[in-house]
Formats: C-alpha cells, structure tokens, sequence
C-alpha cells in the first residue's frame, strides 16, 4: 500500500471545507474508550535535538487560537513504525493474545537486533480529516526497509494509509463557515514544512494497548537495535 506524504494529509483535509461536528465529536469517542490492538513504536520518544520552549509555546499558541482543540501529554507521544494488529473494541482471548505474543516477539528481536539504532528528523504539522493534529516525521530508507520487513511477520496487519508521523493533539470542534475553515486552513500551513526537531530511536517497543493513545499499556517488550558504527 502506498502511503500519502504529509502534504496529501492536508489535500485531502482542505477538500473538506469544513470540519464536522458529529464526525469529530466520534473521533474523540473513539480516542476515550478502549481499543485493543498491538503495535510498534517508538516510545518513549528521545529527543536529541528539540525544538526550544518558546518555538514549542508559539506553535501550541498559533493551534489554539486557530482551532478549539487540546494536545496530548508527554509521556504518552509516540510513532508507530507498524500496526501488526489493528485495533479491536475488545481484548484478544488470552491464548490467542499469548500464542501471537511470543511468536512476534520471537520474530522482532531477531530482525530488531540486526537492524541499527537510527535518527529521524520531526518536520511540519498536518490536520487529518477527522481532527487529528500530526507532527510529521520524515522517511528514510531505513524506516521503509524495516517496514517492509515487518509486514512480511506472518499474521500481521496492513500498513496504515497515514505517513510516519506523531499525533499531539485533536481537533475539538468545527471551524464554522467555509470561508473561516478556508483561511484557518490556510493560516495552519505555514507549520507544514517548520523543523521540530530530532529523534534518537536506539530501542523499539512491541505494545499491546487498550487505547489508541497508548495511554493504558497492558503488556509491553523492548527491543534494543544494533548500536551505531559511526
């Protein structure tokens, strides 16, 4: 599956005209209640070169103002290198949670430990159509090799259709008239292509989660990558 650029995200927003209010009050509902599925992250996220105080205050500021919505905390910001189940309303069966449990563990600490620690570069925001605020991170051979690699794990999910990417926030409601969407929209772009700074990914983390925000993990295993030669 082909997946959209960061730019493709806010083209297929901005032929919205408008945000919906019922459509995003079901995004949230979604975010609020528990759905269980097993990915893999990079979490927690390690900065190694991170945008200033009053860059990352002015861009939540410049948000705000723009559109009534709320960012996420900290601790729970992550990207998901690959979705290997995707998520259910309710929990796996144990045996079956168990049985995928330890063959994809088995499977990703043999390709993780072979694949070496990496920098990805966090560059321009987007708003999905349904009110999703995303920090872009920007793709690299490598993160596509080990896509790759991970989709061809027997039993996994699909790719997801949305670029590699962190989300830092939602949307809470909509913008009003079409002309006030049109010129939020076109305020919001001049984020699209800022630097927000560098991520260290030295380790990687299988999650069995029942939130989408990862805010409740239920099971966890950490992956440490092939140190750096350089």
């Amino acid at each position: 599956m082909e997946i959209p650029d960061l730019d493709g995200v806010w083209q297929e927003t901005i032929r919205l005209d408008d945000f919906d209010l019922g459509r995003l009050e079901a995004s949230i509902a979604r975010n609020q209640r528990p759905a269980y599925g097993l990915t893999l992250v990079a979490h927690p996220l390690r900065w190694i070169a991170s945008p200033s105080a009053a860059v990352w205050s002015q861009l939540r500021l410049a948000w705000e103002q723009a559109l009534p919505c709320s960012f996420f905390p900290e601790e729970i910001l992550h990207f998901t290198i690959y979705s290997l189940r995707r998520s259910r309303p309710v929990p796996f069966p144990p045996a079956e949670l168990e049985e995928m449990w330890t063959r994809l563990t088995c499977e990703l600490r043999a390709l993780l430990g072979a694949t070496p620690a990496f920098t990805v570069s966090l560059r321009g925001l987007a708003v999905t159509a349904d009110g999703a605020i995303l920090i872009g991170v920007d793709d690299t051979p490598l993160l596509r090799r080990l896509r790759r690699a991970v989709e061809i794990i027997p039993g996994v999910s699909p790719p997801r259709s949305y670029p590699p990417h962190v989300t830092i926030g939602q949307v809470l409601a909509p913008c009003g008239s079409t002309e006030s969407f049109r010129q939020t929209m076109s305020y919001l772009r001049t984020w699209q292509d800022l630097p927000l700074g560098k991520l260290k990914v030295s380790a990687l983390k299988l999650v069995y989660y029942s939130s989408r925000l990862l805010a409740a993990v239920e099971r966890e295993a950490e992956f440490t990558l092939e140190k750096d030669s350089t």
